[in-house]
């Protein structure tokens, strides 16, 4: 086991490491590429994601205007939508996965 401490630094202060976690995720651009724009290796871009990314997931994702309910699930952001809103996603989903089975498609 490390000691406390114990281990290589982080090349990239927090907030970098939170933008790069958001500009992969949000942007879908490579590692490498993040780390030239920041001149550090591409596994250092790699831990700082890999450290980052379930923050805003154990969070949950806020509400506007209720600042009290959190979606933390799926289920969460079914039992909150419009009935209607939830039946469309639904259905979208359906048609997606029979369109994706149909040969040739």
């Amino acid at each position: 086991m490390r000691a406390p401490g114990a281990g290589p630094d982080h090349e990239l202060v927090f907030v970098d490491r939170v933008v790069v976690t958001l500009a992969a995720l949000r942007f879908q651009l490579p590692h490498a590429a993040l780390a030239e724009l920041y001149r550090v290796d591409r596994t250092t871009v790699t831990r700082a994601i890999r450290e980052i990314r379930p923050l805003p997931a154990a969070r949950g994702f806020a509400v506007p205007g209720h600042c009290d309910l959190r979606l933390r699930t799926l289920a969460d952001v079914f039992a909150y939508a419009a009935p209607g809103f939830a039946r469309d996603l639904a259905l979208r989903r359906a048609v997606r996965q029979l369109l994706r089975a149909l040969p040739g498609a």
